[in-house]
């Protein structure tokens, strides 16, 4: 059964705030003390304060905080990009941001904070994975922000974690926030894990598996173009033939009619929807295509049925006339599929490309038959996309590499996925984060591993990301923003399907 949202109010008192520096220090690390390295132009302007991930994680049981310091004091020894800090470039448009890693104390390290909670309500139990993102929120348990606006600079530190304890309970929630511009998803999963390690095994003589214990530091960047443009008409005309825009961003017009419209109806006009999708039904789902809807050699990943479940119930919960087109607009991980990247790389390797659904069901009814249909859409544009991932994912970042060559910096917000869709038309942006979040145990005593996790972020319509949610079910989620009309068609859609549904609404 859906969660019903509740209000539970705690207090949260803060004990004590440290920044963490890497552990040995940094300036005994002849390869890595005092070094800056260059931030490619995607890199860069992820490092704004609007881009910047969040998680909490629970535990049930109480973790102690010497030991998560210590943890993670090792862990910064293997990523010292994690406790860098941005130098910008004086006045140069063509010049790139570098990450510094310094030994200086005051310019290195993470900021840790320790907290004990208690629940001020007799009746309230903590927030777990029945409980809503805006129920933890409420009680106080949402992921630190960066504490900056705009540009990140050598003062501010670009990841941020909390550890809250409720010890009457025997509850702790590790909330942690990184900034974007140093890694991707699965690089913060690789933290994690290694963070994990130090807190646990690691006081049991077990080594680091060997996929996690190279020292990472960011590696060689992509910060040249494979083809500088030589103006600014060869470079929109490439935006046009490469990348599918057929609007100019940096003209007045389109930014007046097209982008600022957009992206204040979408911040405005929105309900966020939480959405647990079950694992075991999506399982059903796909089992019952593949033995009935779909040919012999025909499939789909689990992600992709997932991803076309949500169009459908979309689609079929919408008041406009759909048609049969539509533009999948989907980011994937380059590791081990672009000659850029190595597998093990620390960074961002996260790079989206677009393609056309030409063939989906334009019926109003929700079916099997529009289900398998609209699954092998999907799967046919993702999998034509990731067939040539280094070739689309190159369009855009030559894009960004080429323009700075042009002195066209600072521009880069305009690639939100927002206004990807004002400019390219309507379509569906889709993300999925690494199962491995919740493996990471950080008590040594009782070896649990998080029990939920929440995550921290914006939800943009027409964004969709699969977060991990519960452990033990396997179970995830996904943040959906509507309009509030369509949001209410859709959940009457939900309460009269969902026997048939691979999702609950929160």
């Amino acid at each position: 059964m859906a969660a019903t949202a509740t209000t539970i109010k705690t207090q949260v008192e803060s004990i004590w705030t440290t920044i963490v520096t890497a552990s040995p220090p940094l300036e005994e690390q002849d390869d890595i003390g005092n070094t800056e390295e260059i931030l490619s132009e995607v890199d860069e302007w992820l490092t704004k304060a609007s881009h910047w991930l969040g998680f909490t994680l629970r535990f049930d049981s109480l973790l102690d905080a010497e030991n998560v310091k210590t943890g993670l004091e090792k862990t910064l020894y293997h990523f010292p990009a994690s406790g860098a800090r941005v130098v910008v470039p004086p006045e140069d448009n063509k010049k790139l941001y570098r990450l510094a890693i310094l030994s200086a104390p005051h310019h290195q390290g993470v900021v840790l904070e320790y907290c004990k909670g208690s629940v001020l309500s007799e009746d309230s139990t903590l927030p777990d994975e029945t409980c809503s993102r805006q129920v933890w929120k409420q009680a106080g348990l949402d992921a630190p922000g960066p504490e900056y606006s705009g540009e990140a600079s050598l003062e501010d530190p670009l990841m941020r974690a909390k550890l809250i304890v409720f010890e009457e309970q025997k509850v702790s929630y590790l909330c942690v926030g990184i900034n974007h511009g140093i890694c991707d998803g699965s690089g913060i999963c690789d933290v994690l894990q290694v963070w994990s390690h130090f807190c646990t095994t690691d006081k049991k003589g077990i080594p680091l598996p060997e996929s996690l214990s190279r020292r990472r530091v960011l590696g060689e960047r992509v910060y040249q173009p494979v083809k500088p443009a030589k103006n600014s008409e060869e470079l929109f005309d490439r935006m046009q033939t490469e990348i599918g825009i057929p609007y100019n961003p940096f003209k007045l017009s389109t930014l007046v009619m097209r982008m600022v419209p957009r992206a204040v109806w979408c911040m405005s006009r929105q309900h966020e929807l939480e959405l647990r999708i079950c694992a075991s039904k999506l399982d059903k789902i796909k089992e019952d295509l593949t033995t009935n809807h779909f040919e012999k050699g025909e499939w789909v990943s689990k992600f992709e049925l997932l991803c076309a479940c949500l169009l459908l119930a979309r689609r079929v919960t919408s008041t406009d006339v759909v048609p049969q087109t539509h533009n999948l607009h989907v980011a994937c991980n380059l590791r081990g599929r672009s000659k850029r990247f190595p597998k093990d790389y620390f960074g961002n390797a996260a790079f989206d490309f677009c393609e056309p659904m030409t063939h989906l069901p334009t019926s109003d009814c929700w079916t099997m038959d529009a289900l398998a249909l609209t699954a092998k859409e999907v799967h046919t544009a993702v999998r034509h996309g990731l067939a040539d991932a280094e070739a689309n994912a190159c369009k855009a970042k030559d894009w960004y590499e080429a323009a700075r060559h042009l002195g066209l910096k600072n521009m880069y917000d305009i690639w939100a996925p927002v206004v990807f869709d004002a400019l390219h038309g309507t379509g569906t942006f889709v993300n999925s984060w690494d199962k491995r979040w919740l493996d990471c145990p950080f008590d040594e005593g009782t070896m649990k591993s998080a029990s939920c996790m929440v995550a921290w972020f914006g939800t943009l319509q027409n964004l969709l990301v699969e977060v991990p949610r519960h452990s033990a079910s396997r179970d995830s989620t996904i943040y959906l923003a509507l309009p509030p009309s369509h949001a209410e068609r859709f959940r009457s859609f939900w309460q009269g399907m969902k026997d048939d549904l691979p999702f609950e609404i929160v």
